[in-house]
């Protein structure tokens, strides 16, 4: 191996850290990974202390470094949408990272989401006006926080941070910045409009870069020189990691949090303001909805029920796909992004009775996720206005035994399951490989990561499933306020 041989997709997400290496043709050369922990406290709090994943991103990169044996061409940055921080003049952290699953702006969202101002916001930026947004957590700041919101000098979130410790640049790629709802995604600059609505001046916020910009390690913690791509958001990475940029296909994530999305070469805003539309680069836009309900509902049910997960990684559950039992799951746990805006949580079982299992109920759990995102994928339909092609699977839970097959028996779909499921690290991997010169263009995608499995829809389940869905929506308009 020598030096040049190989490009890392860093991931950095949630609950922790991925540093993949491939090589310039795509084949996975090795990998290192690091977790962390949320921190969370009163109702609606949701942090990260950026010191620490600065800590776990270094860790991981200094591990997959020395384990390949010399640096990289280059290096390709993802990271979670949404944070944002309070940072002073030499971008010292004036407080932990508000995360996208903090809720304490929800009533300054709920206010200002309806109106001819809010809806203005959305129709320009490609973000809906929810309190996961730049927009909302500002204002709360400025709102709660007087004394912290005066003293700071720049509004950062993690992907600033990173490339500001690792090169000296105080920047934001494109693609992250549309997701913070004030940012013209068509301009491709601040929107002074909501700006002014949240109360700060451009001057506060870091500079903007496109997809052709390249910098440059200079730091006393890494080795100096090496290239970085700014990159992307992780979801837009997930996107094109494993569909590329067809129009026709869907791509549905089941991580942490969920979302089911695909490309177009025009922004795609709906009436609800529910639908997101977020840049990948400087011409085509990653449309989609985010659920803030999936693997992380599956983790407290089953502690809660006393389900080992590592039975239900392998068959637990599989004799019970599809059975009508008559019990269904409400899954907006941690309040919900779409198909609708929900700003508290809203769950349970309903027709629960003594012959239902923990198994049972579980099943009930997984079914009520995978709906969720049915009516989400139903709203891209409407929005796009053509039939979906397939589903591109990725994300940790959609390994789970059985979990693939019931995907596309739900969904009514084919599901296409690519050689690796690291949609994120090898989507801004190969993003990092087209903006250094090594791909002209996104066609070779299919060939880094090409599909290796197959799962079409079985008749008998999906009518089944069908039928089960129609209950499920027919039971869901009774809870929240009949937005189905």
């Amino acid at each position: 191996m020598t030096k040049g041989e190989y490009i890392i997709g860093l991931d950095v997400g949630t609950s922790g850290v991925k540093a993949l290496a491939f090589s310039t043709s795509g084949r996975l050369l090795g990998s290192s990974k690091a977790g962390y922990q949320v921190i969370s406290g009163e109702p609606g709090r949701m942090e990260h202390d950026p010191a620490i994943i600065y800590k776990k991103v270094l860790q991981s990169l200094k591990k997959l470094m020395r384990n390949m044996g010399y640096p990289p061409f280059a290096i390709g940055m993802d990271t979670m949408m949404h944070s944002i921080m309070p940072v002073d003049e030499k971008i010292k952290p004036l407080g932990n990272l508000m995360l996208w699953n903090d809720y304490r702006s929800a009533e300054i969202a709920e206010n200002l989401k309806n109106t001819i101002e809010g809806q203005a916001f959305y129709r320009q930026t490609g973000t809906p006006v929810h309190p996961m947004s730049w927009l909302t957590k500002i204002n709360w700041l400025q709102e709660n926080e007087s004394g912290t919101f005066r003293k700071a000098r720049y509004f950062i979130g993690i992907k600033e941070y990173l490339l500001y410790k690792l090169t000296g640049n105080l920047v934001l790629d494109y693609s992250t910045a549309s997701s913070t709802g004030i940012f013209d995604i068509t301009q491709k600059q601040w929107h002074n409009e909501a700006l002014q609505w949240c109360g700060i001046e451009t001057n506060r916020l870091p500079g903007l870069v496109g997809p052709e910009v390249i910098l440059k390690t200079s730091s006393d913690d890494i080795e100096d020189g090496i290239s970085i791509v700014p990159g992307l958001s992780d979801g837009c990475a997930a996107n094109l990691g494993m569909s590329g940029i067809s129009p026709s296909d869907l791509t549905m994530t089941l991580g942490t949090s969920g979302a089911v999305r695909f490309t177009s070469a025009e922004k795609k805003t709906d009436d609800e303001g529910i639908l997101f539309s977020y840049c990948l680069d400087d011409l085509f836009f990653v449309n989609g909805g985010a659920s803030n309900n999936c693997f992380n509902v599956i983790e407290k049910v089953t502690k809660d029920l006393g389900i080992d997960l590592k039975k239900i990684r392998k068959n637990a559950l599989d004799p019970l796909w599809a059975r009508e039992d008559g019990i269904f799951h409400l899954p907006w746990m941690f309040g919900e992004r779409a198909p609708f805006q929900i700003y508290r949580s809203i769950t349970g079982f309903v027709n629960q009775g003594d012959s239902h299992t923990p198994l049972h109920l579980l099943k009930s759990v997984v079914e009520g996720i995978l709906f969720n995102l049915k009516l989400i994928a139903g709203k891209l339909k409407q929005l796009s206005d053509r039939n979906f092609e397939c589903i591109h699977l990725s994300g940790g839970f959609s390994n789970f035994s059985g979990i693939k097959a019931l995907s596309a028996s739900i969904m009514n779909m084919p599901v296409l399951i690519h050689h690796s499921s690291e949609g994120s690290a090898l989507g801004t991997a190969y993003f990092a490989a087209k903006q250094t010169g090594i791909e002209q263009g996104y066609e070779n995608v299919s060939k880094w990561n090409p599909v290796v499995m197959e799962f079409q829809p079985e008749p008998q389940k999906s009518g089944r499933y069908e039928k089960l869905f129609e209950q499920f929506v027919n039971i869901i308009r009774n809870y929240i306020d009949n937005k189905v």
